[in-house]
């Protein structure tokens, strides 16, 4: 049997893997300083995909942005540390 709720399991289950993924990056960055620019990254990933689930999903339009530009600003901000930094 097909589930209606497909893109929405979906949509939840990206956000939940990358929130426990960097949830563990995070711990491991306490000992290897070196991962805290993927912790920067996949906050920004992870910030984009819970816009796109407020809209998509729960129908929000003003968090959307706030998470969106968060997003982007954080994964410029890994990007300049790493480039210039």
């Amino acid at each position: 049997m097909k589930s209606k709720y497909t893109s929405m399991d979906t949509g939840l289950l990206i956000q939940l893997l990358l929130f426990v993924t960097l949830i563990i990056l995070l711990i491991l960055s306490i000992f290897w300083s070196y991962l805290l620019m993927f912790v920067q990254i996949l906050t920004g990933i992870t910030l984009i995909i819970m816009g796109i689930n407020n809209i998509r999903l729960f129908k929000r339009k003003y968090m959307t942005a706030i998470y969106i530009a968060f997003g982007i600003l954080i994964i410029l901000s890994a990007a300049w540390s790493y480039f210039f930094g």
